[in-house]
């Protein structure tokens, strides 16, 4: 909520995709509101020709559908209330792929496979969740999700076949506690593995330095510097969040 939580975010292009010469496919989008605190990460698949278009619209699409949402999840379970936005945003991104034309197979594996993992912070409660892997905490508690095989669930393959079961292309609630009790929310990218695994001070300085509130550019620059010190191979993408004052 606008003026009780700051936030800030950033990204920054892996080694691996540098050395390759392709793109950052990592997205990030937020809002904060008087109603309501939200954000998104997504993280487009590998091997994906196009996925960072995904990852992108994505994003904003979740991060839209969450704060139209946001009141619901004072009231309702929060599982259900994530049920109806995956179902309405994969409305949206078929309308999209049929609009692009060819198979729709081939568009939705071309351009939206893509991993997301956010938070929604309401007057009332605080909820992180996601599809596929990444990192998230609440409170400096630091769980990196990991994807067996490296093969993480997607939300595009509720558009099309996939070898998951439909239960495992739902949103996972991984944190959800009273909004008084939520002091740092942060969702980061599976790029972000290295860095949590560099010690939990490397995490927990985007939530304890007010430079990175002070400045919109920082968190991408202070990434940028964690890229010469431990290689970051991968695209690495964190939004955080802290009560202001805290």
């Amino acid at each position: 909520m606008q003026g009780v939580f700051e936030i800030a975010g950033g990204s920054v292009t892996g080694r691996e995709h540098v050395a390759a010469g392709r793109n950052n496919q990592d997205a990030f989008c937020w809002s904060a509101a008087a109603e309501a605190t939200v954000a998104v990460v997504a993280d487009g698949c590998g091997s994906g020709r196009y996925s960072e278009v995904g990852a992108q619209v994505g994003a904003r699409l979740l991060t839209a559908a969450l704060r139209e949402q946001a009141a619901r999840f004072e009231t309702e379970k929060a599982e259900d209330v994530l049920e109806r936005i995956r179902l309405d945003v994969l409305a949206q991104l078929r309308v999209l792929a049929n609009a692009m034309g060819g198979s729709l197979s081939q568009v939705v594996s071309d351009y939206f496979l893509f991993t997301t993992l956010g938070f929604v912070i309401g007057p009332r409660t605080a909820t992180v969740f996601g599809i596929g892997d990444g990192v998230v905490c609440m409170n400096g508690r630091i769980r990196k999700l990991v994807a067996p095989r490296n093969e993480p669930a997607y939300l595009g393959y509720g558009l099309t076949s996939s070898t998951f079961a439909d239960d495992d292309l739902r949103f996972v609630v991984y944190e959800r506690l009273p909004a008084d009790e939520a002091r740092t929310l942060l969702v980061g990218t599976d790029g972000a593995f290295e860095l949590a695994e560099s010690g939990e001070a490397a995490v927990a300085e985007f939530w304890t330095s007010d430079r990175f509130f002070a400045n919109p550019y920082i968190v991408g620059r202070r990434l940028s510097q964690w890229k010469r010190v431990i290689a970051l191979p991968d695209d690495t993408t964190l939004v955080v969040a802290r009560r202001a004052g805290a």
